[in-house]
């Protein structure tokens, strides 16, 4: 299903909602509840940046085996920020999967070009797993510190013994 969310700059944006089925095999074994439309990541993101809207150049090709492939260039310019980005192509079958690794590819350039991220559920969810290991590793630096002090302990009991 294909819920369409408004759109930003005139274009039309949409979240994926579904079980699974019919989803890119490559995307995690269908196991994916939402899936959200990369487009309107990058039209949030150029909203917020205050930048222009990106351009997305459609353009249809034939490979060898003359099967239809759409392919995307994108760019983006917003002189006032120093943003001066440019995509190229990305080939697919299908025109929407086209479309929205094109916009991921330029979502992706905007983000590292402006160090800013995306704040969503799968970042947020990265947060918590990587304060959780890092509580863990500072449990085990806390317990190897402490066997280290008992084993300073016993060389400095055993250098006694000796002395004696």
């Amino acid at each position: 299903m294909i819920l369409n969310v408004g759109g930003l700059c005139g274009l039309k944006t949409r979240t994926r909602v579904g079980g699974g089925k019919g989803l890119d095999p490559q995307m995690n074994g269908g196991r994916f509840l939402i899936i959200e439309d990369m487009e309107f990541y990058l039209l949030r993101a150029c909203h917020k940046l205050e930048a222009s809207c990106p351009i997305l150049e459609r353009k249809v090709f034939f490979d060898m085996y003359v099967q239809k492939l759409f392919a995307f260039s994108t760019a983006l310019r917003c002189e006032e920020k120093g943003i001066n980005l440019a995509e190229e192509r990305c080939f697919w079958p299908e025109e929407s999967k086209s479309r929205d690794e094109a916009a991921f590819k330029l979502l992706d350039s905007l983000l590292k070009q402006t160090g800013n991220e995306v704040c969503d559920f799968s970042y947020r969810r990265n947060c918590v797993a990587k304060l959780q290991a890092d509580e863990q590793r500072g449990n085990e630096d806390s317990e190897i510190r402490q066997r280290l002090r008992e084993v300073e302990r016993h060389c400095e009991v055993l250098k006694k013994e000796i002395e004696n």
